[in-house]
């Protein structure tokens, strides 16, 4: 089962970037503001979809009963969903790497991956164990936004008596949040070295894997969110020193 698994996860993926190219080349890429849209949407989703993934596995599994806990004893509809909910997750979870690597291009930091390239590493053998913690290393990195100069922004706030308006200073927004890289990939890898174990370990293996699942998806979760706070802040850093940049006119 877990061979079949994988080998659909492979297809589905080299099939997914086989059609993201061919629709690239016909579709307008998304820039500026609205490309951090789109990725912070689809950022939103990965981390909705990772929590219904996990918690979806954690129930079943207790559900099935932890000292009976193997994988031939789940019932055919269960184990679909699980299937089909892990896959969601993967497809969504995809969808926004690409978008965030896409965007360092946007953010003048591009990384040495491509989108796809960081996307495919995932489904290669070997190297699947070690480049895509390479990637999000590269790209967290890159999405630093201390790495430019914080210029203040403003907004005119209309004053009861007074002709022109006054200008505040806007708040900086938050950005910096905890993004646990190395747990995350280690847990990651972890949820899957419990499978072997099931047989000869059921209800230690189960504990084990439901704690496991859990605490990959909050870490995935964390990561994604630190990844796409500092992608705004920077984007936000860069537009800003734009616009206070005087014209040639002026």
């Amino acid at each position: 089962m877990a061979f079949l698994v994988v080998a659909v996860l492979m297809l589905l993926g080299v099939g997914g970037l086989m059609l993201q190219r061919q629709s690239a080349r016909h579709a307008p890429r998304p820039t500026g503001q609205a490309a951090l849209d789109i990725a912070s949407r689809r950022a939103r989703w990965a981390i909705v979809a990772i929590f219904a993934a996990s918690i979806y596995q954690d129930v079943l599994t207790a559900h099935v009963g932890m000292v009976e806990a193997r994988l031939n004893t789940l019932p055919w509809a269960a184990s679909a969903v699980s299937i089909l909910l892990g896959l969601g997750c993967g497809v969504v979870y995809l969808a926004w790497l690409y978008r965030a690597v896409a965007n360092t291009m946007l953010l003048r930091a591009p990384i040495k991956w491509a989108p796809g390239k960081a996307v495919a590493a995932y489904f290669i053998p070997f190297i699947g164990l070690y480049r895509p913690y390479q990637v999000m290393k590269a790209l967290h990195a890159a999405s630093d936004p201390t790495t430019l100069h914080d210029a203040p922004t403003f907004r005119d706030r209309p004053v009861e008596g007074y002709r022109e308006p006054v200008r505040e200073p806007l708040p900086t927004p938050r950005w910096s949040y905890p993004a646990p890289i190395g747990a995350w990939w280690i847990l990651y890898n972890l949820r899957w070295v419990w499978s072997f174990f099931v047989e000869e370990f059921a209800r230690t293996a189960a504990i084990a894997g439901m704690v496991t699942e859990l605490a990959a998806a909050v870490m995935c979760a964390l990561v994604v969110r630190s990844v796409d706070a500092r992608q705004r802040e920077r984007f936000r850093r860069l537009e800003a020193s734009r616009s206070a940049v005087p014209s040639p006119s002026s």
